[in-house]
Order: C-alpha cells, then sequence, then structure tokens
C-alpha cells in the first residue's frame, strides 16, 4: 500500500508488496526491491537501490548528497542490501566521486539516527546501534557489533566479527574478531565467534593471536610468530592479512575492560 500523501518520482521503480507510509518522498531513479517498508516522512533519492525485504523506519534520509565539500552533484550511487533494518531517523549518503558507491550489505541494521557517510561500505550482517557514526570511506567486516554512539575516522576499516563496546573514538583500523572496550582489544569477541559458528580449537588459536598482537613485541616480530603458531588456518591468514594491509595503522593497545574515567 501506498500512501495518498506519498511522493512517488515518476523514474522510481517499485517491486511487488511494497508499502509506503504518509509524507514520504521517493526522489529520482531509486529503485526499492518487493516487500520493503518504508515509513512515514523519508527521504529516498539519488541513484538509491534498494534491496527486497529491507524496512526504512520514519525520518530515515537515504542517498542525500555527501557532506563533502568537493561533491558538485555528479552522479554516484547508494546501495541497500536485502532484509536491512534501517531505524529511526538513519541517514546514509551517496558516494561523493563520480561513478563511487556508499554500500550496505544484507541483513544489515542500523540502529536510530545512526549515520553512514559517502563512499562507506558495510559487509553483511553488521550491527550498528544508536548514534553509531561512520565517516566517509570507512570498512565494516561481515558481522562486525558496534555499541551506541561510537565514532569512526574516515578510512577506517573494521575488521570481521569484531566487537566494538559504546562512546569510543576509532582512529586506527581494529583487527578482526576481537572485543574493543574504552582503552583497547580486550580479547576475541568470544560471544560473536561461538554465534558465527567458529568451534572452539580455532576459538583458542584466535585468542592466543589477540595475545600475541597485543602483547608488546614489534608488529612485523607478532605477525610471524602467530603465523608460526597456526600456520594454514583460514582465521589466522585472514587476521594477519588485514594488518599487512593496513594504510591508517591498527589498533594494538591491550585494554583493561574497564571504562576510563
Amino acid at each position: 500500500m501506498i500512501h495518498q500523501t506519498a511522493i512517488i518520482d515518476p523514474q522510481a521503480e517499485l517491486g511487488n508488496g511494497v508499502a509506503i507510509a504518509p509524507y514520504t518522498v521517493i526522489e529520482g531513479p531509486v529503485s526499492i526491491g518487493e516487500n520493503c517498508r518504508i515509513g512515514p516522512h523519508c527521504h529516498i533519492t539519488g541513484h538509491t537501490t534498494i534491496g527486497p525485504g529491507t524496512s526504512i523506519h520514519a525520518g530515515a534520509v537515504v542517498g542525500g548528497e555527501p557532506q563533502d565539500y568537493d561533491y558538485g552533484g555528479e552522479r554516484s550511487y547508494t546501495v541497500i542490501g536485502a532484509d536491512c533494518h534501517l531505524r529511526e531517523y538513519v541517514t546514509i549518503h551517496r558516494g561523493a566521486t563520480p561513478e563511487s558507491t556508499t554500500s550496505l550489505g544484507n541483513n544489515v541494521m542500523v540502529m536510530a539516527f545512526g549515520h553512514v557517510a559517502h563512499n562507506c561500505c558495510v559487509a553483511d550482517n553488521v550491527v550498528l546501534v544508536n548514534g553509531v557514526s561512520l565517516a566517509g570511506h570507512v570498512e565494516i567486516g561481515a558481522r562486525a557489533f558496534i555499541s551506541a554512539r561510537t565514532q569512526m575516522h574516515q578510512f577506517v576499516r573494521i575488521g570481521e566479527l569484531a566487537m566494538l563496546g559504546s562512546d569510543m573514538h576509532i582512529r586506527q583500523d581494529v583487527v578482526p574478531y576481537c572485543m574493543v572496550i574504552d582503552d583497547g582489544i580486550v580479547g576475541p569477541n568470544v560471544v560473536g565467534l561461538r554465534r558465527a559458528g567458529i568451534d572452539s580449537d580455532a576459538r583458542r588459536v584466535l585468542k592466543n593471536a589477540i595475545h600475541t598482537f597485543t602483547g608488546g613485541r614489534p608488529q612485523a616480530e607478532a605477525l610471524a610468530a602467530i603465523e608460526a603458531e597456526s600456520p594454514g588456518l583460514p582465521a589466522i591468514e585472514s587476521f594477519v592479512a588485514f594488518v599487512r594491509s593496513s594504510k591508517r595503522g591498527v589498533l594494538r593497545s591491550a585494554g583493561t575492560g574497564r571504562r576510563r574515567i
């Protein structure tokens, strides 16, 4: 059902079963997949594609112009995967350079007042809790969990299955599989690893790898030790490759897990 007060651009393409609530504006060549539900007072604009089964709640803005002084109106894109949940007053901006894309994978939840800036890439099954803000070009790995009001510096990368605490300012890359609380890495994301089906032996290896990585050795020496301890394990190979490909540097401090005053 499309409410009579909704404004739908003739260029827009709506799949079967799409529901659009009052006072929402669909502007431009937007494509909305089947069975999507769009709440009231939303604005979906630009070259935006929304996958089937996605729900967008009241006041959200998807595909808006990037907050970048250099943006001159060039064509760029926003792509939202299937079965995503964008809650109240979420903002997601299109790419800032010609033909570039801001993307969310499948089954992503962005809770109320979350912000995803231009050219971000958020993988499948990520959760961004209320008020999380991603600056431009941030990359979030699959099944990562970012707690409330945490802020990401531009170009930061968050590894697969990482879990970050609330009210943090992240300026460096965060390695896969770890848990970060306030002042550093406190160990593996045990609950996330279990839910992902990672067996106990692999979890133990990852725990040892994270302990080695945060133990104070020079980075190259720590990585060599991690590889030597667990050769050929895919999760370790992914961990090491992530660190070696970092351009901003990687968070390595070992946290206490206690909130700083």
